[in-house]
């Protein structure tokens, strides 16, 4: 795992504490959402339909800072919308990072050129920049030519200047295992990038490219023929093995969601990142009030393929904690790439997925003043 000693060392201080003060469910990564605008239109995204009115609504640097403190997780991912479309996000990194909260900012790349002068490099700071493949596939999913070469100078650039740099990237259908291969030998070898988040691509219900996504079955078989390169104890993932066996079919995890909570301008979103079905004001009234047993694989069909890092890496952090010795013969022996795979989670029970966009967003729009 790439992520840094002391960023490993407080994330374990902070999970002792937890399970010491017996908190069964608490928040690792404050998924923070200041603003939905993008400068990019993928047909793989399911959070660029929303109405003008709320694409230029932007959380204060000051609400951001509450946010974190709210929550308490020691980690604060900063996605959207594209962050560094905000003129406050200097600032909001600053404070953040004056608060020790270990801060990613995760953007597509085109506009770290001519922001990065406005942050300064910090042990709390990583700039995780989006590739989703090579440059024929990463333009191909954000629907723009060109987006890969600045991506690259981007990364090039922040690593010039002393940031720590990571790549985000998501898997898809349409990819072909080989080049997948090249691409994150591309990442550790030559841009010799500091760590790589891999994870297959939620199947949100608004994304007009639903071909694209992967089901359980696709993305176990993927991840296999993927885990078997002889390069993959050379790659720098920013992930645990414990979640890459997951992946590759060898772990039944159910999610965790509680654990990676988002907040944007509608407040604390019920029950995860990708799902919106419902908002609270205040954190504790998310952990409270959520039915978190109406959600995950298993209990709801639109979370039946979901295998993404937001709630399952959680997940694996858990296990480790409560079984270090499983964690560690798994960095030992490695990922297994053959053979039978553990039984899958029933759907028989599984709820049917409710419709219920319209009619949070109508509700929350009148709220805020916007319609």
């Amino acid at each position: 795992m790439s992520v840094s000693f002391f960023e490993q060392l407080k994330i374990a201080k902070y999970i002792t504490n937890c399970k010491l003060n017996n908190m069964k469910k608490f928040p690792i990564v404050l998924m923070l959402e200041p603003h939905f605008k993008n400068n990019l239109k993928s047909d793989l995204s399911g959070k660029i339909d929303y109405p003008d009115a709320v694409m230029e609504e932007y959380l204060s640097p000051e609400r951001c800072l509450y946010a974190s403190k709210e929550c308490g997780a020691p980690m604060v991912a900063i996605t959207g919308g594209e962050p560094l479309l905000s003129d406050d996000m200097p600032e909001i990194v600053e404070k953040l990072v004056d608060n020790r909260k270990y801060t990613y900012i995760c953007t597509n790349g085109l506009l770290v050129q001519k922001k990065i002068y406005d942050y300064s490099p910090s042990r709390y700071l990583t700039w995780s920049i989006e590739l989703n493949g090579d440059k024929e596939d990463h333009d191909k999913i954000s629907g723009q030519e060109g987006v890969f070469n600045e991506a690259v100078h981007s990364i090039n650039l922040a690593k010039t200047r002393g940031f720590r740099v990571t790549v985000s990237c998501t898997v898809y259908n349409h990819q072909r295992t080989k080049k997948i291969i090249d691409f994150l030998n591309y990442l550790t070898f030559d841009l010799n990038i500091d760590g790589i988040n891999l994870t297959p691509g939620f199947a949100y219900e608004r994304a007009t490219n639903q071909e694209s996504f992967l089901n359980r079955e696709a993305v176990k078989r993927i991840f296999r023929a993927i885990f078997k390169s002889k390069n993959f104890k050379k790659w720098k993932f920013n992930q645990t093995d414990l979640y890459l066996d997951f992946l590759a079919g060898n772990q039944v995890y159910t999610c965790s969601p509680w654990a990676t909570p988002t907040f944007n301008i509608f407040g604390w979103q019920k029950p995860c990142f990708h799902l919106a079905e419902g908002y609270y004001k205040t954190f504790d009234e998310l952990m409270q009030k959520t039915d978190w047993k109406m959600y995950g694989n298993g209990n709801y069909t639109k979370c039946k393929d979901c295998m993404t890092h937001c709630g399952h890496e959680a997940t694996a952090i858990s296990e480790i904690v409560k079984s270090p010795m499983k964690a560690l013969g798994k960095k030992v022996i490695g990922i297994k790439t053959v053979g039978p795979m553990p039984e899958e989670i029933s759907q028989q029970t599984a709820r049917p997925a409710e419709d219920v966009y319209e009619k949070i967003l109508e509700a929350k729009m009148y709220e805020l003043d916007l319609m």
